[in-house]
């Protein structure tokens, strides 16, 4: 079995202040997250 971490990137179009807010807020984050 592998326990090694698992990491994912994503790079968007969109500078960290406008990811920002959908990450700090949980209303805006279940609009990202689904």
């Amino acid at each position: 079995m592998n326990t090694a971490p698992l990491e994912v990137t994503t790079h968007i179009a969109a500078t960290p202040e406008q990811v920002w807010p959908y990450l700090a807020d949980p209303a805006r984050y279940a609009l990202v997250d689904g």
